[in-house]
């Protein structure tokens, strides 16, 4: 996750983990469930795996 301005800002004034994620996403991170599916759709693993390795 690149640390841009704006989820800098967040930061310093106390964000919550769920806010500061869905900054991040919103400017493209790509959290590990989605990559992991981007990976499943070019066959590079499967889904089973994806779901085994990020369940909550």
């Amino acid at each position: 996750m690149a640390l841009t301005s704006p989820l800098r800002r967040a930061i310093l004034k106390g964000a919550s983990t769920e806010e500061l994620r869905e900054m991040a996403v919103q400017e493209g991170m790509l959290t590990l469930r989605m990559d992991g599916m981007v990976k499943v759709k070019k066959g590079i693993t499967t889904l089973e795996e994806v779901v085994k390795e990020t369940a909550a």
